[in-house]
């Protein structure tokens, strides 16, 4: 295995007489295999720097998606640079469609690049390629079962959302917060087994902020659940689903 640095022009540099550090480096090893290591520790910059020393032309389509999932868990979309660190894994991941037409992992990545940049519609049709990718999956099975559950919430919530709304406006001294998030958890429950949320109004309308604590078929399930919700909640409601870091790492 070689190492490279950046010189003072930015270019890419071979270092010489570099050894890896015991503990860290097998210079043996994959470099697919380095890079899983580094991504284990969260060291998704190395693994930038590894994988764009190697000309593009001589990349494999695994180092590309390898390098797309590292650019995905490195961008903050709030933040200067993120979304451009989100299209160039699109751009890395895009080339390969056909070569990874049924992988999990890279269906997964588009879904996660196209949903950090405001792109839901585009992002559901990846995530739901990424679960039928895995059908002997159990929490895709169970996936399943969420997109009925899903349509029969979002029905309960419409004839109920109206007397909560109402219960969040009079509550003005702030007594009643115990038994409202009460109330929308135990009708969360309904849908999911385990839910973290939160709730509030921005001036305008109400909000439900639903977040995957880290779970990555959860972030799928929240993402379908988000886009069913009918237009009648959505006239006061907004329906959010918070970011969670490391999800993109998740999808192996």
């Amino acid at each position: 295995m070689s190492a490279f640095e950046r010189d003072e022009n930015g270019v890419f540099q071979q270092i010489k007489d570099w050894k890896p550090d015991e503990d860290e480096e097998d210079p043996d090893m994959d470099i697919l295999k380095q890079c899983q290591k580094w991504h284990e520790k969260g060291q998704y910059q190395k693994i930038i720097d590894a994988l764009e020393a190697i000309p593009a032309g001589e990349r494999t389509p695994e180092m590309d998606s390898e390098l797309a999932r590292a650019y995905n868990n490195l961008a903050d979309p709030y933040k200067p640079g993120g979304k451009e660190m989100l299209k160039k894994a699109i751009a890395l991941l895009k080339p390969h469609e056909e070569y990874f037409a049924e992988d999990h992992c890279w269906n997964f990545r588009m879904g996660y690049s196209y949903y950090y940049l405001d792109q839901e519609g585009r992002a559901l049709r990846y995530f739901e390629k990424a679960l039928e990718a895995r059908p002997d999956d159990e929490d895709t099975k169970e996936s399943e079962c969420f997109r009925e559950r899903t349509e029969n919430w979002w029905e309960t919530f419409a004839e109920m959302e109206a007397e909560l709304r109402q219960m969040m406006d009079d509550d003005k001294d702030h007594t009643r917060g115990a038994e409202i998030v009460a109330q929308m958890e135990g009708a969360l429950n309904q849908a999911f087994d385990e839910i973290s949320f939160e709730m509030g109004f921005n001036g305008e309308k109400h909000e439900l902020i639903l977040t995957p604590e880290g779970d990555k078929v959860k972030l799928f399930e929240l993402i379908y659940f988000q886009k069913h919700a009918p237009k009648e909640v959505l006239e006061h409601w907004n329906i959010l689903v918070g970011r969670q870091p490391d999800l993109a790492g998740g999808a192996g």
